[in-house]
This record gives C-alpha cells, structure tokens and sequence, in this order.
C-alpha cells in the first residue's frame, strides 16, 4: 500500500525484555524510592497483575494476602478491622487493535480519552507493548507531512484521530510482528521515565497514580519496620478506570466489586488531585495533600485533628473528588479522600512535589497506628 510506505519510518531496532525481578526495599527507605521501584511497572485497566506481583515482591513477608477475580489485592487488617486505605492500581493506556500486512500495529482504546488532546500526544513518541513473552518497543507514526498534498496535509493536522496513527515496531510483515510475540489487546504504554525538575518535583506519565500505589505499599512496608500490624485494610484496585454503565453518579466497576470483599465502614481514598497550572485554582502542588470531604464527615475530622497535631499542611476541597471515592459514597460507606496534587493530568508531563508526597506518608502513617 503506497499510503503506508509513506509513512514515517524512525529507524529502531526491537528488543525483548522481560521486567526485572524486584529486590526487597530497605526498612525505612523514603517514599521516592518505593515510587521509582514501582513507577516503571505497567498497570493498564485489565492489565494489573504485574504490579500486583511487584508489590508483593517487594513486601515478600508482609502478612496474607488475598485478591479478587478482577485482580485487585488486600492486605487485611488484624482481626475484623472497620478501616481500609485504598487506591487505585490502573492507568490509562491504548491496546493493540490490530496488525497491518506491512507490520505496522494500529491502536484502539479500552477506557475513554480522558480529555481531546489525549491521544494526540502519541505522535513521535515512544511507547512500549506489553506481551505475554516481555517487552516490545515502538514508536507512534504519521504520514510524513511533507510528501502530502496541502489538503491532506491540513487534514492530518485537523483531524488527529487513532485511525491514523500506527505504530512502528521495525518490523515489515504481520508474521515477523506476531513472531515478536505481538497480539491484538496487547497494552500499549509511554515509555516511562522520570525526569527529576527542580525544587524537588518530579514529572513522568501516570505519575499521580503509580505514587498512590507507591504510597500504600510504603505504607504496608512501614508496618514491618515499626513492628506493627497496622489498624487499617489495605487494597490496591483493580479496573479502576472503567466506569459502571448507567451509574449515577459515576462509580468504578472494580471499587464496586472491591466493596464486596471489604467490610470496613470508614475508607479513606488515595488518588489524585487534577491541578491544570493556570495560576487560579485553589489548590496547587506543593501545599500539601488535599482532604476531600465535608469537614462534618467523621474521617475528614480525624484526618484534620492528625495534620493538625502533626504539624503536616494540608488543603481541604468540599468539592474534589474520585470515581473510587464516589464509588465508596454511594455504597453508603464513611469515606474520605486523600489527594495527591497533580500539574497537567493525564499527559506525558504530570508533574509531582515530593513534599506533598512526604506529607501524605506522614499522614498515612499517622492514621493508620
């Protein structure tokens, strides 16, 4: 096919790589470190079980686990706690849609874009395809803009879409992709990298959410250097993402499954704060963790009587909120949300402050005795 010969072809040489195993984090260790050992491990929406099976490596005697048939993983409390810590463990992420002859992937997307620009922000970058054998890299590919006639042209620019978008893995046939290990449904992710900023903040794809996986297991970590079992259940979530049809509000299919299993009364929800740089809002990254909640729920006041005693800063939003923590709402439960301020969601950029993540540790920690 003449259209796709034209199309951009970024010299790469494909590789295979299976995820490293995962060394035991020292007692002790920062909350940073539990994110850069957890940050590269992928989690699209189905996808899951490779992040579980991080964390448990990283806590190998942490106490009993249990999970769902959804993939989402407990660590419950001692006795029959009516306390749980939870948080999401998906990403959003594309999935392969298909092979052409010519051995480009197209693309497809399991959970809604998140915003317009979404998708766009494919084009020229690097991304990774998670098989079941490892690793493949690829790059997302356009028609080369100068070999085009004007219309098509302003055309592609205008129009972006998935449709146009392949992904180039080096390959020339469907037969050498599949001989990669390639499939359709196969997750498609950034490549991750953390690229460290000034004045302590961070910034990489999914950032936001992979730091709340971070935060829970350093958590369950920090009960074995203190020699305590912790007074809440904690849970990392699957299917997070997914919206359950006709729900109103909007709840999270694998929190509403995940509440089945919990029997905690009070549940206090990790996840991010949206903060989009404009210089108005007023919450903003590095002031502290947001406290989602009317300041009347029981939970928000505890959580602000322990910032308070602990001289941890914290920002209070009656209106911020999560499709988990409206999920543990409606099921009529006493929630709270614990929110990580996140610049530029959803995107290649999200931007994090290490004092906010500190601050949420020290809070966790504190709750949790």
């Amino acid at each position: 096919m003449a259209q796709i010969r034209a199309f951009l072809v970024i010299g790469l040489v494909c590789w295979m790589r299976v995820s490293p195993a995962a060394v035991p984090i020292e007692e002790g260790s920062a909350p940073e470190v539990w994110i850069e050992s957890l940050f590269p491990v992928p989690s699209a929406t189905g996808h899951e079980d490779r992040m579980t099976s991080r964390i448990r490596e990283l806590l190998p005697e942490i106490g009993e686990w249990r999970e769902d048939v959804l993939g989402s993983l407990f660590l419950p409390a001692p006795e029959a706690g009516d306390r749980a810590a939870v948080t999401g463990l998906d990403e959003l992420a594309h999935i392969v849609g298909g092979i052409t002859e010519e051995g480009y992937l197209t693309l497809d997307r399991v959970i809604p874009a998140p915003h317009a620009l979404y998708d766009t922000w494919l084009a020229g970058h690097p991304v990774e395809i998670w098989t079941e054998s490892g690793v493949v890299p690829g790059v997302a590919a356009l028609p080369s803009s100068h070999i085009l006639p004007r219309e098509r042209r302003s055309d592609l620019i205008r129009e972006f879409s998935l449709e146009k978008t392949l992904l180039d893995i080096g390959c020339r046939s469907r037969r050498e992709a599949r001989a990669r290990g390639i499939a359709v449904l196969d997750p498609v992710l950034p490549h991750k990298r953390i690229s460290r900023l000034s004045e302590g903040r961070w910034s990489g794809p999914a950032l936001g959410r992979k730091t709340c996986v971070a935060l829970l297991a350093y958590l369950a970590g920090s009960r074995t250097a203190a020699d305590s079992s912790g007074s809440s259940t904690l849970g990392w979530l699957a299917q997070t993402l997914f919206p359950l049809r006709r729900s109103r509000p909007p709840q999270a299919v694998g929190a509403r499954h995940a509440l089945n299993r919990l029997s905690a009364e009070h549940i206090l929800v990790l996840d991010v704060f949206p903060c989009y740089g404009t210089g108005d809002a007023d919450v903003e990254i590095g002031g502290g963790p947001v406290l989602a909640g009317s300041p009347d729920e029981p939970l928000v006041r505890e959580l602000i009587r322990i910032a308070r005693e602990s001289g941890i800063a914290v920002q209070i939003s009656t209106e911020a909120t999560s499709l988990v923590l409206e999920t543990c709402r409606s099921a009529g439960r006493s929630s709270a949300g614990l929110l990580l301020p996140v610049k530029y969601p959803a995107s290649p950029a999200e931007i994090i402050d290490l004092a906010d993540v500190r601050a949420c540790a020290r809070l966790l920690k504190a709750w949790d005795r």
